[in-house]
């Protein structure tokens, strides 16, 4: 950001309010610091439908660690196990209002490291009437999320349909194009297709004069940082890394002698781990072209294909000039005057890495998602093959109170009879036993409790007007009213959005009209 405008908290401007759904993505979570701090700021402020898109991996080990459950999630707020042949790695929280719309993207995850302790950078994206970019950029962004969660149980995406319905604004932005000179741009590697190097390299100036790179991990080939040096071709090309925690080849700068590696601490004085991740290109012409986001610098982000381990992430890509540059503001430009890592860097980097504990056996798969029916629970499962042997009924404290009988329907359904309500309010998960021992855990999804916990007070008011008229007193006075509301206030926001059409409002066009003219 400029140099004039100062940090903000993401918590902060969750206070603000102004917005009625919200969508977050990330990797790795704390699910009770999303529950107890996120969520509730996000339902003070007045947001009525949250959604929470997870790494399904990494969700399903939190499922499993007593510490990390989640006690609301398919009660209070949509949890999404999302599945990639990678990681699922983009950090996103897109907040959806009537007439607008706001975008964080960046390098922070749902933790409370992401949120407070570690050097994250993030950028704040605004949809305004008047800026088409941004409008795009939350379009793009919208596009990611949905395609990522087009594989999970359409129970599951009606909340996506919900915030569409509701915001205009929102349907508008899926028609809109970036400007050519749109300075914001919203990319997101999605399932299959092109990768994100592929996506973003076009954008990239001739005569590059500097590369500058921050990122904590890197791949063993450094395949990235080879592709970089040799699409772009730098004069200078510097590589920002933090000794003491960064994960990368202890000989890379033998094998990349025309990088300088250099110690980021001057970034934010050092203070807390760096989990940054920026890519800043600068041109002969004194343009900038600044990449943030979720990638770090490695083959499995930016470089490998759709039929690969590729992960799904999402950057943002800002241009500007010299005298306005971001980069300067974030002191990415001050990496250049940093000295060259010493002998000692490296040998602390070779000690820490062969310190590191390998990463654990045992792996989690992705979590099923069993949505609640009058009946019990449909288990969607695009590899189903068999029934079951057996399930089992998991509370809150993660134990087994019952074992239904359960079925495989067709189109890959694991069909769980639990006929009473009791049973099925308690229910927090259900486990699928398969012969030869194995197993899989599927969420519980209340879909009446999320229904009815995303519903407006204009909704609840409706809903009990209308169930009024059963008894001896129905309230037609009251429903009529807000048959009336909900008519004329829709008009008017249609009127609005009207008047706005093409990005500025009638006013903004004779303003300009007026300073055009001789």
């Amino acid at each position: 950001m400029p140099t004039e405008t100062p940090e903000i908290s993401i918590l902060d401007e969750l206070r603000r309010g102004g917005f009625e759904f919200s969508f977050a993505t990330t990797y790795n979570a704390y699910l009770p610091f999303y529950e107890d701090v996120v969520w509730r700021h996000l339902t003070a402020a007045g947001c009525r439908a949250n959604v929470l898109m997870m790494d399904g991996r990494q969700c399903g080990a939190a499922l499993y660690d007593e510490g990390s459950r989640p006690r609301l999630a398919g009660r209070e707020y949509t949890l999404i196990p999302a599945r990639s042949r990678g990681a699922f790695h983009p950090k996103l929280l897109m907040l959806v209002g009537r007439e607008r719309g706001l975008l964080f993207a960046g390098s922070h995850n749902m933790t409370v490291a992401g949120f407070g302790r570690n050097r994250e950078l993030t950028s704040r994206i605004e949809a305004a009437a008047d800026d088409e970019a941004a409008i795009a950029a939350l379009g793009e962004a919208w596009r990611f999320m949905r395609a990522w969660a087009a594989d999970q149980p359409s129970g599951l995406l009606a909340v996506f349909d919900a915030a569409e319905g509701y915001a205009g604004w929102l349907r508008d932005a899926l028609a809109t194009a970036p400007p050519e000179d749109a300075r914001v741009r919203f990319f997101g590697s999605r399932p299959g297709g092109e990768g994100l190097w592929q996506r973003v390299s076009g954008l990239m100036p001739q005569g590059v004069r500097r590369v500058t790179v921050v990122s904590p991990f890197f791949d063993g080939r450094l395949r990235f940082l080879k592709r970089l040096a040799k699409d772009l071709r730098p004069e200078e090309f510097i590589v920002g890394v933090e000794p003491g925690g960064v994960v990368i080849d202890h000989d890379a700068a033998r094998a990349l002698p025309g990088v300088r590696f250099v110690d980021s601490k001057a970034l934010r004085e050092g203070k807390g781990y760096l989990h940054a991740k920026a890519i800043l290109v600068e041109a002969a012409d004194e343009s900038d072209m600044l990449l943030t986001g979720s990638a770090n610098a490695s083959w499995q982000a930016w470089l490998a294909d759709g039929d690969e381990e590729r992960n799904a992430e999402a950057v943002v890509v800002t241009t500007g000039s010299k005298r306005q540059s971001h980069a300067r503001a974030l002191g990415l430009k001050e990496l250049s005057k940093q000295p060259t890592l010493s002998p000692a860097n490296w040998e602390e980097i070779r000690r820490r890495a062969a310190a590191r504990p390998k990463r654990d056996a045992e792996t989690h798969t992705s979590p099923l998602v069993a949505l609640e029916t009058e009946q019990g629970f449909d288990v969607e499962d695009s590899a189903a093959q068999a029934a079951p042997e057996g399930a089992d009924l998991i509370g809150a404290d993660g134990q087994a109170f019952g074992s239904p009988t359960i079925s495989l329907v067709e189109g890959g359904v694991y069909r769980v009879d639990v006929p009473e309500a009791g049973p099925r309010q308690r229910t927090w998960a259900v486990v699928l036993r398969f012969s030869g021992g194995t197993s899989r855990l599927a969420i519980a999804h209340h879909t009446f409790d999320v229904a009815a916990s995303a519903q407006t007070e204009r909704q609840r008011e409706l809903r009990r007007a209308l169930d009024s008229l059963e008894t001896d007193t129905p309230l037609l006075e009251d429903m009529l009213k807000i048959v009336e509301r909900v008519i004329f206030d829709d008009f008017e926001v249609h009127q609005r959005r009207a008047r706005t059409i093409g990005g500025r409002s009638a006013a903004d066009a004779a303003d300009t009209a007026a300073d055009d003219a001789p």
